[in-house]
């Protein structure tokens, strides 16, 4: 089974739309609600704190590989997660797979909306709960640091220009 991990607040569900884009993938998976306690001093602290606490709940779990999503993602390709697996198994070095969501994002900035991890990421990366800068460029330098990779899944493998919309 592959898990599926969402931050919610406290008292939140999932979106229909977004639930529907998870089961709607060819894979066999878990969907696993993550309660977010507490606040942080501004957005990005938030956000580093939240998949922070996904990275924590992920070290946990058996599974080598795991979805960490943000609350509104809606899913458009039901072959995401299956491709990103089989790419992040093809490739030892392969830690992180993004799915798109803007065609425009590249290398420079990688989008944390819905990722693929391995497991052994959550043990060596942490994001920054501090820094007012986004934290694709910290996950970026933690990845090079170890001579691991992380990449988009490719819109060739989708024939899409992006897997997911924000809800």
């Amino acid at each position: 089974m592959l898990p599926v991990l969402i931050p919610l607040r406290d008292g939140h569900g999932i979106a229909r739309p977004v639930l529907e884009g998870i089961l709607s993938q060819n894979v066999p998976l878990e969907v696993v609600p993550v309660s977010r306690v507490g606040q942080a001093g501004n957005r990005r602290a938030g956000e580093g704190l939240c998949r922070n606490i996904l990275l924590a709940v992920l070290s946990k779990l058996s599974s080598e590989v795991a979805v960490m999503m943000d609350r509104d993602v809606v899913l458009t390709d039901s072959a995401a997660f299956e491709a990103a697996c089989l790419r992040l198994h093809a490739d030892e070095l392969l830690k992180v797979v993004h799915l798109r969501y803007k065609a425009e994002a590249g290398p420079e900035h990688y989008d944390l909306g819905a990722v693929v991890f391995k497991r052994e990421v959550a043990t060596q990366v942490m994001f920054d709960v501090t820094s007012r800068v986004c934290h694709c460029g910290k996950l970026t330098e933690h990845l090079n640091s170890l001579g691991w990779r992380q990449d988009y899944l490719s819109d060739a493998v989708q024939g899409q220009e992006y897997t997911y919309t924000r809800g």
